[in-house]
This record gives structure tokens, C-alpha cells and sequence, in this order.
């Protein structure tokens, strides 16, 4: 998969403000996504008042990364960074300009 700059994967985002809700998990396994937003949240913007340094303040707020993205099950379908890796894993692997197979290691 084509690996983007931090600005690139940054611009991806709608800023739709979904992912700073809180969520539970409801004991079936599923993310409920519940009305409570982060106290950062503007909601009528659905921007970070504290974006800049919305690590340091923010309680629960994580850097969604590629990595973290692909791992998490709460985030929404409609989430832009969830949509992206999902059209990147849709790509034939031969599409992949900048794929480059990893020489395995022997195991002893």
C-alpha cells in the first residue's frame, strides 16, 4: 500500500467529528456510538477548539494513524480514513507502485 505523508493522511480527513463522541461497548461485542461528544468538540463547527494540542488535553483522544484505523472497530463506515484503506485493500496488489515484498527471514 502506497504510504502517505502525515499531511496527506491528515487531509484526508471530513471532519465530521464522529470519531469524538464516546463509545461503549455493549456486551454482544457491538460500538455504541453514544451522544456524548468530547468537551472539545465544537458542535456546530465539528472542529477541535484544542486541536493543536489535542493529545496533551484531550483525555481520551487518539492519533488515528494507519495502523490504528485498521485495527479499531468503532470507528463509522462513513469515516474517511476507514473508507480510504478500505479502497487501498480493493487494489490489485500489482497496483501497489511502491510495494516492495519484504525479503523473509530464515528462522533457526
Amino acid at each position: 500500500m502506497p504510504s502517505l505523508t502525515t499531511e496527506q493522511w491528515e487531509a484526508l480527513c471530513k471532519r465530521c467529528g464522529l470519531c469524538c463522541f464516546e463509545k461503549i461497548r455493549l456486551p454482544n461485542g457491538r460500538v455504541l456510538t453514544t451522544p456524548i461528544p468530547c468537551r472539545f468538540l465544537d458542535l456546530h463547527s465539528r472542529s477541535c477548539r484544542v486541536y493543536s494540542k489535542r493529545f496533551e488535553v484531550g483525555e481520551n483522544c487518539q492519533k488515528l494513524t494507519p495502523e490504528l484505523v485498521a485495527s479499531v472497530d468503532w470507528l463509522p463506515e462513513e469515516c474517511a480514513y476507514v473508507q480510504h484503506l478500505k479502497q487501498q485493500q480493493a487494489l490489485p496488489s500489482d497496483s501497489h507502485a511502491s510495494h516492495t515484498p519484504r525479503k523473509r527471514k530464515k528462522r533457526r
